[in-house]
C-alpha cells in the first residue's frame, strides 16, 4: 500500500503512485472537482448581479489547488527513474496525465477570475509544457521502430482511446492565444490520426482552426473570408507573435458533431461585446466543399 499524507479538509493525497491508473484515479476525482467549482460559479454569477467570487468558492478553489499541488508531487516521485516501473506504457500513460494537470491547473486559476479570456494569457509555459508533452508522444506513436508495438501502420484503423492527447492539445488551441503555440498545436491535431470518445483529432483541428480565424479577424468578419476559413495573416507567413484583443476572442465555444464523414460540423460560441452583453455566433462546415457558413445561433 502506498504512503499517504493528509491535507486539507481530511482529503488524502498519496505520496507516490503504484501505477498510472492509480494517478489518474486520483488525478479524474481533482478535475472533477475542478468542473465542479467552475460551474458552480458561473451558475451563480448567472443567477446575481454580484460578480465577486463568495468566500466559500475561493476556499474551494484554494482547497483543489493545494491537493493539486499534492497529486503533482507525488506524479513527480513516481514518474522518476526510482518510482514505478519505466515499460514504454508507463512513459506514455505518464506524459498524457502531465498534460491533463496541466489543463486541470490551468483551468483552476482561472475559473474565477473577471478579467475574461485574457485570463490565460499567463499560462503561455503551461500551454508549451502540453505541447512538449504531445511531442515526446508523438515521437513515441508516430516514430516507432517497425514491427515494435506502438509503430504506426497506415493501413490499421486509427488509435482509440478514452484518455490521450487530443483533449489537451485541443484545450491548448482554443484558449492559447500565442499564435506560434496554436498554430503548433492545430498542425498537431491536423496530422494525427487517433480517435478519443466521440472526438477525433481531424475534427478538433478544424474546430481550433475556425476558432483562430474568428478571433483573429475581430467582431467585424469578412463573410467571403469566413467561408473559406482563412484570413491574410493566417494564410502569411507571420513572424510576429499578436495576442487577439479581450474583444476578439470567443468562449463557450460548442460542437455540433457530423452525422457520418459527409455530415457538417457546426461552431456555437459566444463573444462579448463592448457594452458588457454577449453574441452568440454559429458557423457551419460543409464537409464536401470544406468551406465554413454564417448561420443562425
Amino acid at each position: 500500500m502506498p504512503q499517504v499524507l493528509i491535507v486539507e479538509r481530511n482529503q488524502v493525497q498519496p505520496v507516490s503512485f503504484v501505477s498510472t491508473s492509480h494517478a489518474r484515479k486520483c488525478l479524474d476525482r481533482l478535475i472533477g472537482e475542478a468542473t465542479s467549482l467552475t460551474e458552480r460559479y458561473h451558475a451563480e454569477r448567472a443567477g446575481s448581479s454580484i460578480s465577486l467570487p463568495t468566500p466559500e468558492i475561493l476556499e474551494q478553489q484554494s482547497r483543489i489547488q493545494y491537493n493539486l499541488a499534492a497529486w503533482f508531487r507525488a506524479y513527480e516521485a513516481s514518474s522518476s527513474p526510482s518510482g514505478i516501473k519505466r515499460d514504454i506504457e508507463s512513459v506514455m500513460g505518464f506524459k498524457i496525465l502531465h498534460s491533463y494537470y496541466l489543463v486541470a491547473r490551468i483551468t483552476l486559476a482561472t475559473c474565477l477570475r473577471l478579467d475574461g479570456e485574457m485570463a490565460y494569457d499567463s499560462h503561455t509555459q503551461d500551454f508549451r509544457a502540453i505541447m512538449l508533452n504531445s511531442w515526446q508522444l508523438g515521437e513515441i506513436v508516430f516514430n516507432d521502430a517497425p514491427g515494435t508495438k506502438f509503430a504506426h501502420d497506415p493501413s490499421v484503423p486509427p488509435i482509440v482511446a478514452d484518455m490521450g492527447w487530443i483533449t489537451p492539445l485541443y484545450f491548448t488551441a482554443i484558449k492559447c492565444r500565442e499564435r506560434e503555440v496554436r498554430l503548433e498545436a492545430i498542425r498537431f491535431l491536423s496530422h494525427g490520426d487517433c480517435k478519443e470518445g466521440i472526438w477525433d483529432a481531424a475534427l478538433a483541428a478544424q474546430v481550433a482552426k475556425q476558432v483562430m480565424v474568428i478571433e483573429e479577424q475581430g467582431p467585424a468578419v469578412d463573410p467571403k473570408v469566413a467561408r473559406t476559413g482563412a484570413s491574410k495573416e493566417s494564410q502569411a507567413d507571420v513572424g510576429e507573435s499578436r495576442l487577439p484583443p479581450e474583444a476578439n476572442r470567443v468562449f463557450d465555444v460548442e460542437v455540433i458533431l457530423p452525422e457520418g464523414p459527409a455530415g457538417t460540423l457546426g461552431l456555437v460560441c459566444k463573444r462579448r461585446k463592448e457594452e458588457g452583453s454577449c453574441e452568440t455566433l454559429a458557423m457551419y462546415r460543409d464537409a464536401q466543399s470544406c468551406q465554413w457558413t454564417n448561420g443562425k445561433a
